[in-house]
């Protein structure tokens, strides 16, 4: 089963408003991403995610995905 992003994030000791801050994108945004709520995130914003996590950027698409409803 993988990970969801916010278990990345938590792993890894970092709150919500840190990652804000190291990735440079608002807090609301990366609550809506951790929620499923973003449907089609950008490159550049899931690669400073995965920057910030000290993580694969194919985690955290793998993460992001596992949030969205397939159709």
């Amino acid at each position: 089963m993988n990970k969801s992003l916010k278990d990345l994030r938590i792993e890894r000791g970092i709150t919500l408003d840190e990652l804000a801050s190291l990735s440079g994108l608002s807090k609301l945004y990366l609550y809506n991403l951790e929620s499923g709520l973003i449907k089609d995130p950008k490159l550049d914003y899931i690669g400073r995610v995965a920057l910030a996590l000290e993580c694969d950027i194919a985690n955290v698409c793998l993460a992001i995905l596992g949030k969205m409803e397939v159709k």
